[in-house]
């Protein structure tokens, strides 16, 4: 996987927009969208835009955007940023399932709920499709969206959380 964080929106021209949502806080908006390659989160706060992007290597965002940061098979992996009265954290984990645990937490993931996106990719192979949902919860101005990446090839989920919130201004973190 590959994390790349922009100062600008996310590059549409680069990526299928499968499916998103656009959700609507005091002083900020955000659009969720799961794409051909995974996800990504554009934040928007006053004149303040952040674009998270989660992906496959995927030749059209790396020729839009660089290599960007590699995810591998870490336990964790974290970023974190305040910006013109914007915070903004994100943590990603790759855990590896027994089959089990697998079937379970696609299927847990695979049900519908009124603060989740879902979109099941066709199987390749006869076997089962990838999931990949995101999630959030509001809670004033702070958004915490959380996602899931299955690939059932390797029993394998990515998850990753971003936490975005306004601060005043000259606050400590």
């Amino acid at each position: 996987m590959r994390y790349y964080l922009l100062d600008s929106a996310p590059p549409r021209h680069a990526v299928r927009v499968l499916v998103e949502k656009e959700i609507r806080l005091p002083g900020l908006s955000l659009v969720l969208a799961i794409i051909g390659s995974s996800h990504f989160l554009e934040i928007r706060s006053g004149e303040t835009i952040l674009s998270e992007l989660l992906t496959c290597p995927n030749p059209a965002i790396t020729a839009a955007l660089g290599s960007g940061s590699a995810i591998g098979k870490l336990e964790s992996w974290r970023r974190g940023l305040r910006r013109d009265g914007l915070r903004y954290q994100f943590e990603c984990w790759h855990r590896v399932h027994t089959d089990g645990q697998f079937a379970l937490e696609t299927a847990r993931l695979s049900a519908p709920a009124a603060n989740r996106l879902l979109y099941v990719f066709p199987p390749e192979d006869g076997g089962s499709g990838a999931v990949t949902c995101l999630e959030w919860q509001q809670r004033g101005n702070q958004a915490i969206v959380a996602t899931y990446h299955t690939f059932p090839d390797e029993l394998a989920i990515i998850h990753s959380r971003s936490l975005v919130d306004t601060v005043e201004t000259g606050a400590q973190p």
